[in-house]
């Protein structure tokens, strides 16, 4: 049964199907179809990003308007499938509308056509066996009726059985002999294992870092599939990856930001690791972390996080710093003088009042807690606008915590504080810090009469910095390009600095980064962090076992670390120091230190307001040779430590000590 919504008053009608299909359909089947009033009722569907069949040509007027099918996120595309019984039709049709040149209907590769007598036969035996072409949302009857109903169940039917033949071999896989030993990696096993990469061509940097970790798997020995889709009006469906699960036979599937649960039908024998690069809503809703099975891993510089605060298995967290590729020791020599003083990549580009006015629309006002979630909004923006910041998630919190105090929610719920804080954080603290640093280094650079270049989507739309947009810049060769072509490039996110992906590909690709300083007490906490971990771990569990461990030169050392340390937290004075960071290793709350520590001299290169972002810019343009030093320093200290085949070593290694298997894995030797 057809429900309709809409009609344009000629004949033609726009219908919801129960199973969520938009129809445009005619009432009167003895006339012929497609005239104008067709046109107009497809106008209004195909202006939508979405897969149409239009079974039946009409007139003709109906193919003009595939040829002006809307682009979508990163170049994305929609199937179109033209289906025509009637050859003298179709002829007559094709008189009507220009279809030629490479991007018309009749070449490009997202349009489909079905003609003649056998269209049925043809379009089902396309559609039906292939997950990775979308199976249409808009149908667009004008002539065929009927016939284009049948087939669409009879392509359904089609997918359907497809599908579950996949899903039986995948699950036949997962439990077999084979895939038992193939999960230990052994040699004897007679070939390289086999990781499965999941990712989206519209995408940008998960593409890369996935492209990049098939190379860091490839280097070990192991055979890879990048899982993705192969033109821009594929779908990445989850028949899609089951299908490659059943054809590849994978011994590890590996996916960014996304469990197991989240691709319905992947069988639970293959371990699989969820790649967290973001904290998306998704991973930290209540019970995303008791969703995981036996053999399902998290992977992220963070991965602590997520076991602390959103109840993640601790034995399932696998902290593995940001990675670059293993790139040479030495950069080639630059043919070009930088052309730009201060650069800044991000895609952070939206207005906080504009990201405030979707916030109520997404949270309404109706409801006590939405009403929370926007004052709590409202408050962030003011405390930038009064020269503040917030540039820690629990702060975000906080302001969240008293706003529902202050509109009368009863005992929230920690769950909604957490995920709405997190919410808030990401998508308004989070461009609320990074362009308050963006409107100081648009200060320095007015001042001095130097250049400041923006790069990144959606700069050209921002009313205060739209004369420094340089346009999106894809990663790889054009990002280290950009990276090069600037004297200082610039880091102003609200993170722990060498858990941001984009410091450590600056440093990598041979850029001198000026950051802003997260916090005043992450330079002595970073200093005595270091000392702690290198010279009292293991030995000293007190301050008193410290006395008596050091001789009298480390022991002043360690005072001189610990005044620093309690000179900003000065609740520290009454504490023993060394009995909290024995407690915090014990509980894995110093990952950031064991596994990304800062680079060399990294706090001679950090800011903290206008004043002295001017004064780094000012002594390094002067010196222009203790640049190119610090530069050198941490891009040595950067590329021995953050590669691919050092962060994915520890991933492995990890999964062979949780599923208990033996030793001797194929990884280029023993662990």
């Amino acid at each position: 049964m057809l429900r309709a919504h809409a009609s344009d008053g000629g004949g033609y009608w726009l219908v919801d199907a129960p199973d969520g299909r938009c129809v445009v359909t005619h009432d009167d089947a003895s006339r012929v179809p497609g005239g104008p009033t067709a046109e107009q009722a497809l106008r209004e569907v195909l202006a939508k990003p979405a897969s149409a069949v239009i079974a039946g040509v009409g007139d003709g007027r109906v193919l003009g308007l595939v040829a002006s099918r809307p682009v979508g996120v990163q170049g994305s595309t929609s199937a179109v499938y033209l289906c025509e019984p009637d050859l003298d039709r179709l002829m007559a049709a094709l008189s009507v509308a220009d279809l030629t040149g490479p991007d018309g209907p009749i070449a490009h590769a997202a349009v489909y056509w079905f003609v003649g007598e056998r269209w049925g036969v043809t379009y089902r035996e396309a559609l039906g066996p292939d997950p990775w072409l979308p199976l249409p949302d808009i149908h667009a009857r004008l002539g065929v009726g009927d016939a284009a109903e049948r087939v669409w169940q009879e392509t359904v039917a089609a997918r359907a059985i497809a599908a579950r033949a996949a899903l039986e071999t995948a699950s036949a896989w997962s439990v077999s002999e084979e895939i038992a030993d193939a999960v230990a990696w052994e040699g004897g096993l007679g070939r390289a294992p086999r990781a499965l990469l999941i990712t989206s061509r519209f995408t940008t940097v998960v593409r890369h870092s996935i492209v990049a970790a098939a190379r860091g798997f490839a280097s070990h020995g192991w055979e890879t599939l990048v899982c993705t889709e192969r033109a821009d009006h594929e779908r990445l469906t989850h028949e899609a990856v089951v299908g490659a699960i059943a054809a590849f036979r994978p011994d590890l599937i590996l996916a960014v930001n996304y469990h197991r649960h989240h691709f319905a039908g992947v069988p639970d024998g293959v371990p699989f690791v969820c790649w967290i690069q973001d904290d998306m809503l998704h991973l930290i809703e209540p019970g995303a972390g008791a969703r995981l099975g036996e053999r399902d891993f998290v992977m992220s510089a963070w991965a602590h996080r997520y076991v602390k605060e959103w109840g993640y298995p601790a034995d399932r967290c696998v902290v593995v710093s940001r990675m670059i590729e293993n790139l040479a020791p030495r950069l080639p020599p630059s043919d070009d003088e930088p052309t730009d003083d201060l650069v800044y990549v991000s895609s952070h580009s939206g207005a906080p009042s504009v990201i405030l006015e979707q916030l109520i629309r997404v949270a309404g006002t109706h409801t006590a807690q939405g009403r929370a979630a926007v004052r709590a909004g409202r408050a962030l923006i003011g405390i930038y606008a009064r020269g503040g910041s917030v540039a820690e998630a629990r702060g975000v919190r906080t302001l969240l915590s008293e706003a529902s105090v202050a509109e009368g929610v009863d005992r929230p719920d920690p769950a909604w504080l957490s995920r709405v804080g997190e919410l808030l954080a990401l998508h308004l603290n989070n461009p609320l810090y990074r362009q308050q640093g963006l409107a100081w280094a648009a200060r320095v650079a007015r001042v001095r009469g130097r250049t400041l270049a923006v790069y990144g989507p959606g700069w050209d739309r921002h009313p205060e910095f739209a004369p420094f947009a340089r346009g999106p810049v894809a990663p790889g060769g054009d990002l280290v390009r950009v990276t090069r072509s600037g004297r200082f490039n610039l880091r102003l996110e609200p993170y722990p600095a060498m858990c941001h992906q984009r410091l450590i590909d600056a440093v990598a690709a041979g850029g001198f980064v000026l950051s802003r300083r997260l916090s005043p007490g992450e330079e002595p906490e970073a200093h005595y962090a270091s000392f702690f971990l290198e010279r009292l771990a293991g030995r000293a569990s007190s301050d008193r076992q410290v006395a008596e461990l050091l001789d009298d030169d480390a022991r002043l050392e360690w005072h001189r670390l610990t005044d620093g340390l309690c000179a900003v937290f000065p609740q520290m004075r009454s504490m023993d120091v060394t009995a909290h960071f024995t407690k915090r290793l014990r509980e894995g709350t110093m990952v950031d230190y064991i596994h990304s520590a800062h680079t060399p001299r990294f706090f001679e290169t950090v800011f903290d307001d206008p004043a002295s972002l001017g004064a780094l810019v000012d002594r390094f343009l002067a010196d222009p040779g203790e640049r190119e030093a610090i530069a050198g320093a941490q891009r040595a200290s950067v590329v021995a430590r953050f590669s691919y085949e050092n962060g994915l070593r520890v991933m492995l290694d990890a999964i062979v000590a949780r599923l208990g298997l033996r030793a001797t894995v194929v990884l280029g030797g023993e662990v």
